[in-house]
């Protein structure tokens, strides 16, 4: 690993702070954000504690220090403890003061501990640096926003606010830029450096500057990320103990648009290691969850354990950027989460052709085993040197074709013409055969292509439409590229539709009687059974006279339209004659497309017939601001030939209102509702009329008082 000399003015020894607890809290950071989401409870902070005679390391540890370093030379004890902690040790009576055991800079720029840990036994500069820096890869860091000024973090490339729409450049926790500086801060001799210095940086402000946010803000935030196309990799060191259906839901989202979610397992842990403390949203299975390390290679004391850890990765005492083009070391999953982030980045930019899932079995095969159980670290610590090393010269083949799918029309024996686009998305060259099937008949050119990674060709497609296919119906057929030499495919539909004229009628034949000199009517329904809109033309032919209701009817395509055939009994016919016609429609748009149907009339005896009001009843359902009477009837006809029943509504010889219903056959009943504003308290006469076909009628009048 690399050594750091570091120069230390003497001067440094005049400006140490002495703190109290009065301002201890300001100076670690220390108090965890309160809310639904928090970045940073539990969050432990490097302190250096001053006795007033001998050091006491029992003392540190019932406060729950971890110490990891005890001097001669003056009563000091450093020590890694959560902040409340630190500020509860202060005030004890053998505690001189509790400072931050801040950072100490060699001139130029550092290398954090964890940075050189994840790169294994590469020294700076890296030599992974040399197949990938992330450079192309965009990183959404969904915290407390970003400092856009930070001279370590220049050029970030975007952002947005879901806490309350402001500017998203802006961190007053510092939660956001330290989980920056550990992905992406630049290698410029300034500093620290990133373990992805390349990447495309995106400030997402989903918690305040309290550390806080809702479920809502988070989930704005995965939105935000996975609608902008140029971010893969969405980083969340935050995290809530409850789970919320909707945050999974949007997790689960982006990754089925293929980002990588990696996210704090939380700082939930316990000294023994023992249950499952990971929390909401690392422990979804489609986010990474990261536990956190030592510089020892042991877990954390405060990181989270369960079977949802993927990772492991430095999280103790990590060195990054904040606020103010400064420095500061924190401790906490929040801090591993950005390691494996950064080596996602990495990883994706050596091979550009992995899918997210491509990415985390990559990850899982090269991380590192420490020794320690599986729910404290998954599969291990993240190894971003021998993950790139993993696709170094190997390359991925991987062809995609576009559109996935397309459709057009064409007449019978005519073609159909189709343009996709094969591109290599793999990392390697590549030669494509490329074929079609289709029960028509199709073909490609050309049939064979050579793609350079991130090449493309256009491809034209041919599909025969069959000489007997009949308008609207269809083919499906699919064209397929496949590597010559590794196992990349791809395929794409294609469906031609038949265009042309057609037309139906229905039904295809009816029949009527009716009386010499009489007409008898015949309703048919036209349908538009073909793929283009058009007009029709009727002609009816019989020996009897015959006509259609109109001359010319448009109907669009799968549309229907009724006419009316009116057939006419001369007067000379006898009894039981018949003549039978046909109805022809004919096509405007393509004159030889017609259909047809036929008619059969037969002329029959001229019975009067014999009416009959079988029953006409009066109700008064009147009610204050209407006199109403319900009319229930019932009426025959001793032929059959019923044609309509009414009802009349009467006041001193003037009609008020009336009702009338077409019937047929030989005896109908129904009911009709008549009535008059405000004219209760008169008496109404209430007449019920009933006609058959040949003319007849039958009459009959009642009084009512209403």
């Amino acid at each position: 690993m690399k050594r750091i000399r570091y120069i230390v003015p003497i001067l440094i020894l005049a400006l140490i702070l002495f703190f109290t607890p009065a301002n201890l809290s300001e100076a670690l950071a220390a108090s965890g954000p309160q809310g639904l989401v928090s970045s940073s409870a539990n969050e432990m902070v490097n302190v250096l504690i001053g006795f007033h005679r001998l050091p006491n390391r029992e003392l540190v540890e019932q406060f729950r220090g971890e110490v990891y370093r005890e001097f001669s030379i003056v009563n000091v004890i450093a020590a890694r403890m959560a902040p409340q902690a630190a500020e509860a040790l202060a005030r004890h009576p053998q505690v001189n003061y509790v400072e931050p055991d801040g950072p100490v800079f060699a001139e130029g720029q550092v290398v954090p501990w964890g940075i050189d840990r994840v790169f294994g036994e590469e020294e700076y500069y890296f030599s992974s640096w040399g197949d990938s820096n992330g450079s192309g890869i965009g990183v959404a860091i969904l915290d407390t926003g970003i400092d856009e000024h930070h001279e370590d973090l220049s050029g970030l490339s975007g952002g947005t606010n879901t806490i309350d729409n402001t500017h998203w450049g802006k961190d007053g926790h510092g939660h956001g830029t330290h989980v920056a500086g550990t992905i992406a801060a630049l290698d410029n001799e300034k500093g620290v450096v990133g373990v992805s210095p390349g990447v495309n940086l995106y400030a997402v402000k989903v918690l305040s500057d309290s550390g806080s946010g809702t479920v809502s803000s988070v989930v704005a935030g995965i939105e935000w990320a996975s609608k902008n196309k140029g971010i893969q990799v969405v980083n969340m060191s935050l995290g809530t103990g409850t789970h919320s259906q909707s945050l999974e839901d949007a997790c689960n989202a982006a990754y089925g648009l293929g980002q990588i979610l990696v996210s704090s397992a939380g700082n939930s842990g316990n000294s023994s290691g023992r249950g499952d403390t990971v929390t909401y949203p690392a422990k979804y299975k489609s986010v990474i969850a990261v536990a956190a390390s030592t510089d020892s290679d042991r877990r954390a004391s405060f990181s989270s354990t369960g079977p949802d850890v993927e990772l492991i990765a430095p999280g103790a005492g990590i060195l990054s950027t904040i606020p103010g083009n400064a420095y500061g070391t924190k401790s906490g999953t929040s801090m591993a989460s950005p390691h494996v982030a950064g080596a996602v980045a990495l990883l994706w930019a050596a091979a550009t052709g992995l899918t997210n899932q491509d990415i985390r079995t990559i990850l899982q095969e090269t991380a590192e085993d420490l020794g320690l159980s599986a729910n404290h670290q998954g599969y291990g610590l993240v190894r971003a040197d021998q993950a790139v090393a993993a696709v170094r010269g190997t390359g991925i083949a991987r062809v995609t074709i576009q559109p996935p799918s397309q459709e057009s029309m064409a007449l019978p024996g005519e073609e159909a013409s189709y343009e996709f686009t094969v591109e290599n998305t793999g990392d390697i060259e590549d030669t494509y055969n490329i074929s079609t099937k289709s029960g028509w008949g199709s073909s490609v050119n050309p049939t064979s292509i050579t793609l350079q990674p991130g090449g493309t060709a256009t491809i034209e497609l041919v599909h025969s439409v069959s000489d007997d296919a009949l308008p609207g119906s269809f083919d499906q057929g699919t064209i397929e590229v496949f590597s010559t030499e590794n196992e990349a495919s791809a395929s794409a539909s294609f469906i031609t539709t038949a265009r042309g004229y057609s037309i139906e009628i229905s039904p295809s034949l009816q029949s009527g009687a009716g009386t010499p000199g009489g007409t008898v009517e015949y309703t048919y329904t036209i349908y538009n059974t073909g793929t283009e809109d058009d007009s029709y033309t009727f002609t009816a032919t019989s020996e009897w006279a015959a006509s259609v209701s109109v001359d010319t009817v448009e109907v669009k395509s799968g549309g229907s339209a009724n006419v009316i055939l009116s057939h006419t009994i001369p007067e000379a016919a006898g009894e039981g004659s018949s003549n039978t016609g046909v109805l022809t429609a004919a096509s405007k748009g393509d004159s030889s497309v017609f259909a047809t149907a036929q008619f059969s009339t037969t002329a029959q005896k001229d019975e009067e017939g014999v009416l009959s009001i079988l029953k006409f009843e009066l109700t008064n359902t009147s009610n204050p601001a209407w006199a109403r009477v319900r009319v229930e009837w019932t009426v025959s006809s001793s032929n059959g030939t019923l044609a309509n029943v009414k009802s009349e509504m009467f006041l001193d010889g003037e009609k008020i209102d009336s009702t009338d219903s077409p019937i047929g056959g030989y005896e109908a009943g129904g009911a009709h509702e008549l009535r008059n504003r405000r004219g209760q308290g008169k008496t109404y006469d209430i007449t019920l009329t009933v006609t058959d076909t040949l003319g007849n009628k039958d009459t009959e009048t009642r009084q009512i008082d209403l």
